[in-house]
């Protein structure tokens, strides 16, 4: 049992690369001593991670080599506490004899910090036993900079914010920032995804073109900036954030034989503190966090009681301009002011991202109910970030003559009182002449009688021509009825492109006994139906045993279908394997409010390792 060196993975071919500080007369030695094992046909296992630090939430990797003999038991996944090590692919480097290196990489994801052991694993290669070297871990939060560049990598993404602590509503700038290798490498990069429950993210909507010297390589970056804030205190995990980049792959010089690829970088997570808003608020404060300046224009100068009065607010300065409110109204009278909702408005170009400035309009409409001379004053409180403590802004009073309105001063008309109460003689109205013009006049002379027309509709040849289109209208709403009922009763055509029902998925896999190629090709498609068709709510609330039941049996088809050997591939599936399989297919939930759960007696789905080539226990 040895350790082997550190060792670098090309996460775009696959490929691995081993580095050494010693330099080159140590490749040309580690050279010699595996031609040397090779000739000797001498079984050896090495297995070391390729760092034994690990950000939460980011991905590492663990690798066995096994030399000169390929074993026969390599699990699926590690047991290991508090981490998750699934096996990811497998590479052998070698001749026709099969005499070489066999590889195994496992990828590692801490779920919290601390330090956990990969445990040692026993290995059946050529029929002898051998044990893997544990891995130590160390599981860390990374800090507001403290993100690596990897030179190795041909692409990677980063997800960074300048600030480790902020108040509740406090908004700060956030970037994500997609790197590849070559200049002018980036041909295109898509909206980035984030999200958050207690986070609000702003729309990352520019994106600036940059290059960069990293590790001795030139590398294209795309930045796209954009900002945060938080609504409930705590700790809170941001990310991983996912960002698309259209890459350019070769150029012959012109630009039609550009060939691109477009690929999905992960970034890393990052850990915000979120502070609760401190105590001692002033009466008028309303959740307003940053630092800010009030300013107000009056639109008159005189006016009359029951005139609307329309006052301009400028907010200016670094804060959170999406939860601030308008300046609150300080009358001493509350009575002799009749006031109105005040209108917001942000420009987006204008709007602060928690360094840079911004500014913000409101329009209060004010209606005077009394003589006054000046309009009272307004204020504005919010919280400085900068300092923790609450700040005032507050608004002269504004010099304005308001008036009565002297039509409302004039006398009313005067009313006659109907009884005479010794106070003069009462006028006499006229007396009004009879006007006939609602009279007709009466005929005289003997009627000349006529006799009535037959009407239309009494006569049955009517009803007759009637009948015929009626009909033939009615026969038209059946057809066409017959059908709208058909089409809702009969089940609809699958469309190229849509995905296969879950349940139709599931119940096209082969029983036992049939070919594995064929069986693990039909469970690899439920399990891309069941991704497809459910929620990603119900994907992301599996319990533990089913995730990793669920991980550990899509690692088996990817490992049975693209790197078993053919004794493995073209065995056929017993009756143990394809009920296991079935058992864990029916635990995933579909999100439809029915759950599929294991019979009872039976124990909750968990991924365990297989122990030989025949034992196959996902359960």
């Amino acid at each position: 049992m040895r350790f082997f060196p550190s060792t670098r993975i090309n996460e775009s071919t696959g490929s691995v690369r081993q580095t050494n500080p010693v330099g080159s007369f140590f490749t040309l030695f580690a050279v010699a001593a595996l031609s040397a094992s090779a000739f000797s046909q001498e079984i050896v296992v090495e297995s070391g991670l390729v760092s034994n630090k690990i950000a939460v939430g980011e991905r590492g990797t663990f690798i066995i080599n096994v030399d000169n003999g390929k074993p026969s038991n390599i699990p699926d996944q590690i047991e290991a506490a508090g981490l998750t090590v699934m096996l990811t692919g497998n590479q052998f480097s070698g001749n026709f004899s099969g005499q070489g290196r066999y590889s195994y990489f496992y990828a590692v994801v801490g779920e919290a910090e601390g330090e956990f052991t990969i445990p040692a694993i026993e290995i059946d290669v050529r029929g002898q036993k051998f044990n893997t070297q544990p891995g130590m871990v160390t599981v860390f939060k990374r800090k507001p900079g403290d993100i690596p560049f990897d030179p190795a990598k041909p692409f990677f993404a980063q997800l960074n914010t300048g600030v480790s602590e902020i108040y509740v509503n406090q908004i700060v700038p956030i970037e994500i920032k997609a790197f590849v290798k070559g200049r002018a490498s980036i041909h295109e990069v898509g909206a980035p995804k984030l999200a958050h429950d207690a986070i609000v993210v702003r729309r990352f909507q520019n994106v600036e073109m940059d290059a960069r010297e990293i590790g001795g390589a030139l590398f294209s970056s795309a930045t796209l900036p954009g900002a945060i804030y938080a609504l409930k205190e705590g700790e809170h995990t941001i990310g991983p954030a996912e960002v698309t980049v259209r890459m350019i792959e070769s150029d012959f010089g012109f630009s039609v034989f550009t060939q691109t690829r477009t690929r999905v970088l992960p970034t890393n997570s990052l850990t915000l503190k979120v502070k609760p808003l401190p105590p001692g608020a002033p009466a008028t404060f309303s959740d307003a966090v940053g630092e800010f300046d009030l300013s107000v224009q009056s639109s008159l100068q005189t006016a009359m009681v029951g005139d609307p009065i329309t006052l301009e607010f400028e907010v200016k300065g670094v804060g959170n301009f999406e939860t601030l409110e308008a300046p609150v109204f300080l009358p001493n009278d509350a009575s002799a002011w009749r006031t109105y909702d005040a209108r917001k408005i942000v420009d987006p170009a204008e709007n602060s991202d928690g360094i840079n400035p911004g500014r913000a309009t409101f329009s209060q409409i004010l209606i005077p109910q009394k003589e006054v001379d000046a309009i009272p004053p307004f204020e504005l409180s919010f919280l400085n970030p900068n300092t923790g403590e609450y700040e005032v802004r507050r608004t002269n009073a504004i010099p304005i003559a308001v008036k009565a309105d002297p039509r409302a001063a004039q006398a009313p008309a005067p009313v006659i009182s109907a009884a005479n109460n010794g106070g003069g003689a009462m006028p006499t109205a006229a007396k009004p002449g009879p006007v006939f013009e609602d009279l007709l006049h009466i005929k005289t002379t003997p009627p000349n009688w006529r006799e009535f027309p037959v009407s239309l509709a009494s006569r049955p040849e009517f009803w007759i021509w009637q009948a015929v289109p009626a009909l033939i209208l009615c026969t038209l709403l059946a057809i066409g009825l017959i059908r709208i009922t058909r089409r809702k009763t009969e089940k609809p055509e699958r469309q190229p492109g849509d995905p296969i029902p879950f349940k139709e998925a599931l119940a096209a896999i082969p029983g036992a006994n049939s070919p594995r190629p064929e069986f693990y090709r039909a469970v690899k498609q439920a399990l891309r139906s069941w991704r497809e068709t459910t929620p990603k709510s119900t994907r992301q609330n599996l319990s533990t045993d089913v995730s990793r039941a669920y991980k550990a049996l899509e690692s088996r088809c990817e490992w049975l279908l693209y790197g078993a050997d053919e004794a493995k591939r073209d065995g056929a599936v017993s009756d143990r394997e394809a009920s296991e399989t079935r058992q864990i297919l029916q635990a995933l939930p579909t999100g439809s409010g029915k759950k599929s759960k294991p019979k009872a007696g039976k124990p909750a789905p968990a991924a365990k390792a297989k122990k030989n080539d025949d034992d196959f226990d996902l359960l």
